[in-house]
């Protein structure tokens, strides 16, 4: 192991909790060993390893992510990419090739949502320029987790969001069978409808789309019509 991750290794055993870790399994299907400690804690633990030994180095950071994602505990996985997160003002339009990478390994709903969150987003949002041409890569790659990408990476963009692109990965995706990618347009337009729901219901109107992706999407807003005829 690196001798920067040792003290991160040391404290997240310290934190090991083997009930928690075994309901924590379980809940992910038991895809991943985890030491049992929640978010709140990681978190805590990340400040206080940063503050000792400061924040990871750009130049290094693929070693690092590789590093933490050969380890078992999931916990790992969550810290590479907060790591990844805390350097965003040193990325370069190369760091997607990172991102994407920790995308594709040990790949799951929530490492590759937190991905999304913390780097994918961010980096559209600061290197906007190719986001048409490395979504379109992705929804071809044929990899369900990349396709997802595709479609969330707007999530919160509000007035930012770029419709068009929305609609066309959408319109690349709609007949797809795949569970994560059905919700995940789902939650993209119940996402956006918050900031615009006469386009999301417009959209939902006129595009063929999966039945769970259809509930997703007009859940919020039916509920709010709900409540407004009332």
């Amino acid at each position: 192991m690196l001798a920067y991750l040792e003290p991160l290794a040391r404290e997240f055993k310290n934190h090991a909790d083997p009930v928690k870790a075994r309901q924590m399994k379980a809940y992910m299907k038991n895809r991943f060993e985890y030491f049992g400690f929640n978010a709140p804690i990681r978190k805590a633990i990340l400040k206080k390893f940063v503050v000792a030994q400061g924040k990871p180095k750009y130049r290094i950071i693929d070693v690092i992510v590789s590093e933490l994602f050969q380890l078992p505990q999931r916990e790992f996985q969550y810290a590479a990419i907060e790591f990844c997160g805390m350097i965003k003002r040193d990325w370069s339009e190369d760091s997607l090739e990172l991102f994407e990478k920790i995308a594709t390994t040990k790949s799951w709903w929530d490492s590759v949502d937190s991905v999304n969150s913390v780097c994918i987003r961010p980096f559209f949002l600061k290197f906007p320029k190719n986001c048409a041409k490395h979504t379109l890569r992705w929804i071809e790659s044929e990899n369900i987790w990349l396709q997802r990408l595709s479609i969330i990476f707007q999530l919160r963009y509000k007035e930012k969001t770029d419709t068009a692109l929305l609609a066309r990965n959408i319109g690349l995706l709609n007949q797809s069978d795949e569970f994560f990618v059905q919700k995940a347009i789902g939650w993209a337009l119940r996402d956006y409808g918050h900031s615009n729901p006469d386009w999301v219901i417009d959209f939902v109107d006129k595009t063929e789309l999966k039945p769970l992706s259809r509930r997703e999407a007009l859940k919020k807003l039916k509920e709010t019509e709900t409540r407004v005829d009332r």
